[in-house]
């Protein structure tokens, strides 16, 4: 104990108060800069997470549209080829129904111009406008053959009969 007190002799017990307190001052101030340190920390690891998944998101949102350019694409070719078998079928559909109407209008053709069969070479006017317009119909779907030439000539050319 002398030892103590030759070494901390002229100590006062205000100066050990004052030290005591300016220790326990800095322990708190280190306390305190501890946890905003800490605190700063989680805050920034935190920023940084949700970073990191905003980039995952960003990441998902162009892998989804890449996906969707691809079923886009899809979808359009898939569309493009419908609507090539579409224009296909419309087409083989109005060749058919022209060749329909031409038979029809052949048939009629060679009934009413045939001697032995309408030998006054006449028609009634309903005759005639179901004829005119088959043969409408006919030229609408894209015939212009010898139709034009003989058929519609040798029909204009029969007599009318009035109903």
């Amino acid at each position: 104990m002398d030892e103590f007190i030759e070494l901390f002799g002229d100590v006062s017990i205000s100066e050990v108060v004052t030290l005591t307190m300016a220790i326990i001052f800095v322990v708190t101030l280190l306390t305190s800069l501890k946890k905003f340190l800490i605190k700063n920390y989680e805050i920034e690891k935190s920023k940084e997470n949700r970073m990191n998944e905003i980039m995952l998101i960003i990441n998902d949102f162009t892998d989804y549209k890449q996906q969707s350019i691809a079923m886009q694409t899809q979808i359009n070719s898939q569309v493009q080829n419908l609507s090539e078998r579409l224009d296909k079928m419309e087409k083989e559909q109005t060749t058919r129904a022209k060749n329909r109407l031409r038979e029809e209008l052949i048939r009629q053709y060679q009934y009413y111009t045939d001697s032995n069969k309408n030998p006054d070479g006449a028609w009634t006017e309903m005759e005639k406008h179901a004829f005119q317009e088959s043969l409408k119909d006919y030229y609408n779907a894209g015939g212009n053959d010898y139709v034009h030439s003989v058929v519609q000539p040798a029909m204009d050319k029969l007599k009318v009969i009035e109903i």
